[in-house]
């Protein structure tokens, strides 16, 4: 797991790695994440390596279609609905064998952000000697998906992959393509369906995602995080982790002049990077990326101690006035809250005057980012019998 707490629309991260005996090992990888009111967000598998062992469930067909199951490779939102033909077979020699099914869709927009999770078929038993399974599965496509290129993800489990169910992945995920247009139906297409994403290096796993604020699942609070590991013919590994979807953070950014220390403080609900510090004789400037999913509004107050810069304070948004500009002050503090539209923004904050310029040799300015964020990750491992398996 990555950080404790994320904004709406910043990359959440989800990896880790799968061990057997103390070494990276080649498996499969099932992610399930639960939302506050306990509604699946993401539902994922990866593949640890290059070399899996061969599954007697073959993905025969993935691909985006109409209601009939005709191919097709665009959706309105807020008015289509997406359907997914899935062919699946078992080719287990053995006509008796049974495979049990659990068929989730996962669905990211062309910005990475999850528009819906869905366990759309549990516990269906495909019995061997190469039968064969079809299905449609309906998946609305919300107005607030951004337009262009989007992907469905199916992965196949033999129950849903978190207890108390400890179901397993089957095969890796497999990625059905196809666009999200403003006006305008879908059109005929050939079939399409590709392989999950890229291996990483053996043993290991990631998933990276958005969360959008104005979807109805995507709620402040915490998050559940479930992730199986399995190799065939061994145990089952598990883990649980947890982290918070928040309004907004508070960064506290250190800002040394020798022989003294000023902590600039910002609260945001965008993500801030590359903050820096310079002298602008006379004066002074604070700039930072302020980052956060486009169509959406950001905020920022920025408090900044009057004895590292005063005088007028002016604010560029991309070298814009932002929307909204609010300043106060009290005897030892300049607080400003400005409004901007999110995408990835420059901002700078200048002063008129600023702390005495510093000796050329120490410019530019070194600084130390100190986040006030706690890190609480809470971690249960469990597994189904006594076993090596490990998954961190």
């Amino acid at each position: 797991m990555g950080k404790s707490s994320y904004l709406p629309g910043e990359d959440i991260n989800v990896y880790g790695d799968l061990t057997a005996y103390g070494n990276p090992a080649e498996g499969l990888v099932a992610v399930w994440i639960n939302s506050p009111n306990g509604e699946p967000m993401i539902i994922r598998t990866s593949q640890t390596g290059t070399n899996l062992a061969p599954s007697f469930l073959k993905v025969i067909n993935v691909y985006p279609s109409d209601i009939y199951g005709n191919p097709k490779d665009s959706y309105i939102r807020g008015i289509d609905v997406a359907y997914f033909n899935i062919t699946l077979k078992n080719t287990h020699p053995d006509p008796t064998n049974m495979m049990n099914l659990t068929i989730s869709i996962t669905i990211y927009d062309s910005n990475s952000v999850s528009l819906a999770a869905v366990p759309c078929l549990s516990g269906y038993p495909l019995l061997g000697n190469n039968s064969v399974f079809t299905s449609l599965f309906p998946m609305p496509i919300p107005s607030w998906a951004s337009l262009g290129s989007a992907n469905a993800f199916v992965s196949i489990c033999s129950d849903y992959p978190y207890p108390p169910y400890n179901g397993h992945p089957y095969v890796p995920e497999t990625a059905a393509p196809f666009q999200i247009v403003e006006m305008g139906g879908g059109s005929l297409t050939t079939p399409q369906s590709t392989p999950s994403a890229t291996a990483l290096s053996k043993g290991a796993y990631q998933q990276t995602f958005k969360l959008n604020p104005k979807s109805v699942q995507a709620k402040l609070g915490t998050y559940n995080v479930y992730v199986t590991g399995y190799i065939p013919g061994e145990d089952l590994a598990t883990k649980t982790a947890q982290f918070n979807l928040v309004k907004q953070v508070t960064n506290t950014y250190q800002i040394t002049v020798e022989p003294t220390t000023y902590n600039v403080v910002t609260v945001s609900n965008s993500s801030i990077s590359n903050f820096t510090f310079t002298t602008l004789a006379p004066g002074g400037e604070i700039s930072f990326n302020a980052t956060g999913l486009e169509d959406t509004k950001g905020f920022c107050n920025i408090t900044i101690p009057k004895s590292l810069m005063w005088g007028s304070f002016t604010v560029y948004v991309d070298g814009n006035p932002p929307l909204k500009l609010i300043q106060s002050s009290n005897a030892t503090h300049t607080s400003l809250y400005f409004t901007y539209w999110h995408s990835t923004r420059k901002i700078q904050v200048q002063s008129t005057e600023v702390i005495p310029e510093f000796p050329t040799s120490i410019i530019p300015l070194l600084f130390t980012i100190m986040s006030l964020t706690t890190v609480i990750m809470a971690k249960a491992w469990s597994k189904k019998r006594r076993s090596l398996l490990k998954i961190s």
